[in-house]
């Protein structure tokens, strides 16, 4: 649920009847109808942000996912729980939404997802239990309603693992706390386990899963695209609902964009309003392609692309109609205010 470097999530436990169904079971495509439950809705926040924007989309929210905690020291350890992210946590019970933190390989020195780092703990059994158990006493210390695990750019050593880890997370922690993980996308099984992403152990260890069906194209390619285009977004759903119960299923969602500007010029992230600034200083015109569900605008060698409420709102029909947990966007404080519940 972050932008070329940080990665969305979301929470909270899946519809117990719904979740006892085996994941076979588990239907590949959308179905009629609509779900006999409210969609869950996450909203990520960094530890730094306003926590004013909580209070901005409360009426949309019922969670609140807060970045987070890292993997430290080759991976044998975590990050403490900083002063901002308690001040989120108590901004979020304060509006009546839960609260978990995130846990990520991120890297501030490789200004991306390490897998070395992630596999390090993974792969270890003495360090996956001291981080384990560092988790778990931050639920103890504080009023946690659950943890979000974020591990990414993964690779198939992982798999057998990070299974292994999930469960064990799982077991150990206080009863009525939730545990999600945030995987990325992919639009084929192989995909998914090229990812490290072991789709059935995941379902069964964990209480929800969040697709960050996101970052489509990015600062890392120089081609601009689409965000998070819809059709790209049902095949991944198509695909993780072959092994995951959908009622345990979240969909991410951008709540941000990515701006081209030319050759030899650096790509930015924008957020909503940032684009659209954007586009009027330069006396464009932004257009609104159907297909993908996002806006788009060219002026000179620039490229800009955008997902804003508008395309929320098509993803919360999206989940709707796939009879999905719920959304997670990534982020708050870089989205349109969304619209209400």
């Amino acid at each position: 649920m972050r932008t070329l470097r940080l990665r969305l999530v979301a929470l909270v436990a899946a519809v117990a009847a719904a979740a006892l169904l085996p994941a076979a079971n588990a239907d590949a495509h959308a179905t009629s109808g609509t779900s006999t439950q409210p969609l869950a809705v996450t909203g990520y926040q960094q530890s730094s942000d306003n926590p004013s924007r909580i209070d901005a989309d409360r009426g949309a929210l019922t969670d609140v996912g807060v970045d987070g905690i890292t993997l430290e020291h080759e991976g044998g350890t975590v990050s403490a729980v900083s002063a901002g992210m308690l001040v989120q946590l108590a901004k979020a019970h304060a509006d009546g939404l839960r609260a978990e933190f995130l846990v990520s390989n991120w890297s501030d020195k490789l200004g991306d997802f390490d897998e070395v780092l992630a596999s390090s703990m993974l792969r270890n059994a003495a360090k996956r239990a001291n981080v384990i158990g560092e988790l778990v006493q931050d639920l103890t210390d504080q009023p946690w309603d659950g943890i979000t695990i974020d591990l990414e750019s993964l690779n198939r050593r992982d798999s057998q693992p990070l299974a292994a880890f999930l469960r064990d997370l799982k077991a150990a922690m206080p009863a009525g706390r939730t545990l999600d993980i945030d995987l990325m996308n992919s639009t084929t099984l192989g995909g998914f386990e090229r990812w490290g992403y072991w789709l059935g152990k995941i379902a069964a260890a964990v209480d929800t899963v969040t697709l960050m069906a996101y970052d489509q194209h990015g600062p890392w390619e120089p081609t601009p695209g689409p965000v998070n285009a819809l059709p790209w977004q049902r095949k991944g759903l198509d695909v993780l609902l072959t092994k995951i119960p959908r009622a345990k299923v979240n969909l991410g969602v951008a709540g941000y964009g990515y701006a081209w500007m030319g050759k030899g010029k650096p790509i930015r992230t924008v957020t909503d309003a940032g684009a659209r600034r954007l586009v009027k200083r330069h006396h464009a015109t932004a257009h609104w392609n159907a297909r993908a569900g996002e806006w788009t605008a060219k002026f000179g060698t620039a490229t800009v692309w955008w997902s804003d409420a508008r395309s929320y709102r098509l993803r919360v029909a999206l989940a709707t109609k796939y009879r999905l947990h719920g959304l997670a966007i990534w982020s708050l404080a870089q989205a349109d205010v969304l619209p209400a519940r």
